[in-house]
C-alpha cells in the first residue's frame, strides 16, 4: 500500500531508533510516536552500516506502523552510504527520507535526483518520498532560508543539536539559550517555505521534568513537535504539546463558526464575542494539531 504524505498532521513527537537494532525497530510500532525515524546515520557504527540498511527495508515491508508518520534518516552526502541508502529504501515507500547535515542547495537537489530516479525504478509515482532537511551546522543555518525553497520534495526542516554545539563551540544549559537564535532562524525558514518543523532532542533520557521543562520551550516557540529517543519521552511530550479542553472546545467552535461563514463568503465572524479572522482560524486548527485531533469537524 502506498503511503501518502499528509501535510496536516501530528508531528508532536519524532521517535528516533537505530537501523541496526530490529527489537528497537519492533518496538517503535508500539510507541504513540507521531512520527516513527528509522535511522542509517550516526546512531549505526560504520561497521554496521550494510546490516542496518537490510533491517530498514525489511521494517518497512513488514512491520506495521498504523497512522504514524515513517520517515528514514540516511547517511549524509559524500558518505560512501548515502547512494544506496536511497537506491534501497525508496523503493520501500517511507514517508520521507531525512536528510542529516543539509549545508548547500546542489547537495540537496543531488539526493532529490537521486530519489526519484528510484522512485522511477521501483514504479512509484514521481515525488511520492518527500525530503526533511536536518539543519546541524553553522553553513547550514546561514543557509537555511535558501535550503528551505531549493526543491519542492522538501516539507520539514529539523535541528541536529549535538552536532550544532559542537560546531558552535556552545555549552548546554538548562534553558537552551545557546540554540535560541539557531532555533528561532529555523523555525522561521521553515513557515516562510511552508514546512513543519521539529526541535532538538533532550539528551537525558531519564530526566523527565528536564524534558517537560525544555519541551515548553519547544511549544511557546512554536515548533510542531520534538525528536525524543526513547519511548519512555513520547508520554511527556504528547502531555507538553496537549491544550486544555477549554482551548480544545474554543478550536472547534472557531473553525465550525469560520467555515460556515467562508461558506457564506463572509471574511469574518464572531465567537465567544470575539470576532474571528482567518489568522484566529489557522491558530485555532494548529490547537486541533498539538491536541492529536486531526478531524476538524
Amino acid at each position: 500500500m502506498l503511503r501518502e504524505f499528509t501535510r496536516e498532521r501530528p508531528r508532536r513527537s519524532s521517535l528516533i531508533s537505530p537501523g541496526s537494532d530490529w527489537v528497537l525497530l519492533k518496538k517503535q510500532t508500539g510507541s504513540e510516536a507521531d512520527i516513527v525515524v528509522l535511522e542509517l546515520e550516526d546512531a549505526v557504527h560504520p561497521s554496521l552500516k550494510e546490516k542496518a540498511r537490510k533491517l530498514v527495508v525489511k521494517a518497512l515491508g513488514e512491520l506495521d506502523y498504523g497512522n504514524r508518520e515513517v520517515q528514514v534518516r540516511i547517511n549524509g552526502f559524500g558518505t560512501p552510504w548515502m547512494d544506496d541508502d536511497i537506491a534501497m529504501v525508496v523503493p520501500q515507500n517511507p514517508h520521507m527520507l531525512k536528510m542529516p547535515k543539509a549545508e548547500n542547495e546542489d547537495d540537496i537537489k543531488k539526493v532529490s535526483e537521486l530519489i526519484e530516479r528510484a522512485e522511477s525504478k521501483a514504479g512509484l509515482p514521481i515525488g511520492c518520498v518527500k525530503l526533511m532537511l536536518n539543519i546541524e551546522s553553522a553553513w547550514g543555518v546561514i543557509n537555511v532560508e535558501k535550503l528551505a525553497l531549493c526543491d519542492s520534495r522538501i516539507v520539514g526542516l529539523g535541528i541536529g543539536s549535538e552536532d550544532m554545539m559542537a560546531a558552535l563551540r556552545a555549552q548546554r544549559s538548562r534553558d537552551g539559550l545557546e540554540l535560541l537564535y539557531v532555533q528561532g532562524k529555523i523555525l522561521m525558514a521553515s513557515r516562510a517555505a511552508g514546512l513543519f518543523c521539529i526541535d532538538r532532542v533532550y539528551p537525558q533520557v531519564y530526566d523527565l521534568e528536564g524534558l517537560r521543562h525544555d519541551t515548553k520551550i519547544s511549544v511557546q516557540l512554536g515548533f510542531d513537535g520534538k525528536n525524543v529517543i526513547s519511548p519512555r519521552q513520547v508520554p511527556i511530550v504528547h502531555e507538553v504539546y496537549m491544550p486544555t479542553e477549554e482551548e480544545i472546545s474554543s478550536a472547534r467552535r472557531i473553525i465550525k463558526t469560520f467555515e460556515e461563514s467562508t461558506a457564506a463568503n463572509e471574511a469574518v465572524c464572531v465567537v465567544d464575542g470575539k470576532m474571528i479572522d482567518r489568522p484566529l482560524y489557522i491558530q485555532a486548527k494548529n490547537v486541533m494539531l498539538r491536541s492529536g485531533q486531526i478531524d476538524f469537524n
